[in-house]
């Protein structure tokens, strides 16, 4: 399930869709300024997962969490970013300093459990 925060500023507050919820649906802010994106997932799912499509670019992995864990950030682009998931619920996706390349969309995503596929070689 994928949401995005998204530059329209005739929309009000908040994205909803496939109930997964972000807040603000779009934030404009002055280089240097923090911003602190929300993702809330649909109730029950343990997986969350944060990617950004900077203008001009595809979209890319940024932060995946399993419950309130933090599995992979191989993603986030540098140490201004940050990710946090608090008791397996909401997540948020901080950007400190931010400068004009930190620009585009980013998405969140939830998804429940998957179970690690094992294959056995015939011997």
């Amino acid at each position: 399930y994928i949401n995005r925060v998204h530059n329209d500023a005739s929309q009000g507050h908040t994205v909803e869709s496939a109930g997964v919820t972000q807040f603000p649906n779009y934030r404009v802010i002055e280089k240097k300024q923090a911003v602190t994106l929300r993702c809330d997932p649909i109730s029950g799912h343990a997986s969350l997962y944060w990617y950004r499509r900077a203008v001009g670019k595809e979209i890319k992995f940024l932060v995946y969490f399993l419950r309130k864990d933090k599995q992979d950030d191989s993603g986030m682009p540098n140490e201004r970013f940050s990710a946090e998931r608090t008791e397996g619920t909401f997540s948020t996706l901080k950007v400190q300093h931010s400068e004009l390349e930190d620009s585009g969309v980013y998405f969140c995503a939830s998804s429940q459990d998957t179970v690690l596929q094992s294959h056995s070689l015939p011997v």
